[in-house]
């Protein structure tokens, strides 16, 4: 049989998931979109992929200078193979109508161990379904492995001192797990493969489009579900998709009778312009504001791969805050702010300027407290000669987030968000629209690329960018406080 097209491993778990998608990248890939959070995931398994092959150096990589030459990846891969070398990094194995490289390849005696590297923190059924297929194609090519190892980041590492790579990564022997699985293989790759050669498929949005992986192509599909659609509820999760193949597709479609509490501010809004401000809760809850006011902001990196000492894989570094204070009713704004430089841990010097500045008594005000609490909570935690101080900021926390997620005060403009850029715009004049960076995914992101050493652009306007993207998430905070005290002292 003639195994055309060729699949990689990536695409035949792309088919599995939707077979729309599969066909999509191949007819018509203009139509991709490609979050930065994907983007990120992409460079930090290729990161991950290169430190995995420390736990067997000294072997040789089969890759050539372009990725794209198969044939010499193939060739280059072959010789090694045929010659016997023990330990190869990317070797490249190809059948008709299948490709895959195996991230590292092992000869142990006269066995052959094959092992596949990942980002992730554990195994999941996907992973399955990619090794399975690497199993299939190197069986196939000739070289059979004798086990199958999943190689994933150890969630409980800490780093002291220089990087343990075998502490860093976990190792499981999940031979058991692809041999049961291999009956799909060949069936499922025949199939995709003839539907690639046929038509777009007719497949309608469903949980699939964000299961295992965010599809690039939803923009594309989902291009016909209209604005204030049953996705955009709040608090509505899977019950969006009963709403959908019901016909029910925009929210003032559904009956109120059959919503949430919560939710029937955003349905009312919607359906018949209603904006809320209940004055009493809100009267109570800035009343227990005692000054001097700060209005504080965390931004934070999450790295893979732990870059500082007692730092974790994947825990949030705080590396960056903005700090709006004001003494005294009527009193002046001030601004403070911390921005930490690329080539340290930032932590330390966070701590100490963050201590003095937040002083030592007055609310310390957030916008959703579990998250900045839980990073005080970690600095205590890891740096005990500050945790008293530290743990005695908590105590002064004020959650900025209830009044909106109480819908205490809500406007149809909010779209059912409770969400900081989305109030802020509703009840002000103001917005992140102007920012070079808006979100706190791109300042992570950026940052994180800077303390990698993997940054490419002009490093001081970016980080000029990123204290001015810090800074309007507590002015955010301080306008948002500033319309709520207006409308009270309007009533």
């Amino acid at each position: 049989m003639s195994y055309l097209p060729s699949l990689s491993k990536s695409k035949f778990v792309s088919g599995v998931q939707c077979e729309k998608k599969l066909w999509l990248s191949k007819h018509q890939p203009e139509e991709a979109h490609w979050g930065q959070a994907q983007e990120a995931v992409f460079a930090s398994g290729t990161s991950v992929g290169e430190l995995a092959t420390q736990l067997f150096p000294g072997g040789t990589d089969a890759r050539p200078e372009n990725m794209r030459d198969f044939k010499s990846w193939i060739k280059e891969s072959a010789e090694c193979l045929e010659n016997g070398v023990e330990v190869i990094y990317e070797a490249a194995f190809s059948v008709p109508g299948a490709f895959v490289a195996l991230d590292i390849f092992v000869r142990v005696g006269d066995e052959i161990h094959a092992y596949e590297v990942k980002s992730s923190t554990g195994l999941h059924e996907y992973h399955i379904t990619d090794t399975a297929f690497q199993y299939w194609v190197m069986e196939q090519a000739g070289y059979c492995p004798d086990k199958i190892f999943f190689v994933h980041i150890n969630s409980s590492y800490v780093r002291k001192g220089e990087l343990d790579v075998q502490q860093l990564f976990h190792k499981e022997d999940i031979t058991e797990l692809v041999l049961a699985n291999q009956a799909m293989v060949e069936p499922k790759l025949r199939e995709l493969q003839e539907m690639l050669e046929g038509t777009k498929p007719n497949i309608d949005i469903g949980p699939h489009c964000s299961n295992p992986f965010l599809c690039e192509f939803k923009n594309h599909c989902w291009s016909g579900i209209p604005e204030n659609s049953v996705f955009e509820l709040a608090y509505v999760g899977a019950k969006a998709w009963e709403y959908y193949h019901r016909g029910l597709l925009q929210i003032t479609d559904l009956d109120e009778t059959d919503l949430q509490k919560r939710q029937v501010p955003q349905f009312r809004g919607l359906k018949f312009g209603e904006s809320r401000f209940e004055i009493e809760p809100i009267k109570d809850f800035l009343n227990a504001w005692e000054y001097p006011l700060y209005f504080l902001d965390f931004e934070t990196i999450n790295p893979a791969v732990p870059i500082y000492e007692g730092s974790r894989p994947y825990q949030q570094i705080c590396f960056q805050y903005s700090l709006h204070g004001i003494k005294e009713p009527g009193g002046e704004l001030e601004h403070f702010e911390y921005l930490a430089q690329d080539d340290e841990d930032p932590r330390p010097k966070f701590i100490e300027q963050m201590l003095q500045e937040c002083g030592s008594s007055g609310s310390i005000v957030v916008y959703n407290e579990g998250f900045e609490k839980g990073r005080i909570a970690e600095l205590a935690h890891d740096f005990p000669e500050h945790s008293e101080k530290l743990l005695a900021l908590n105590e002064r926390v004020e959650d900025l987030l209830i009044p909106f997620r109480s819908h205490w005060c809500y406007t149809p403009a909010m779209g059912g968000s409770a969400s900081i850029k989305s109030v802020l715009p509703a009840l002000t004049d103001l917005s992140y629209n102007e920012l070079e960076i808006s979100d706190g995914g791109t300042a992570s992101e950026t940052f994180k690329a800077m303390a990698e050493g993997r940054f490419e652009g002009d490093f001081q306007k970016t980080r000029t960018d990123l204290l001015e993207y810090c800074k309007m998430d507590t002015l955010a905070m301080v306008e948002v406080w500033r319309y709520l005290v207006g409308r009270l002292g309007e009533v």
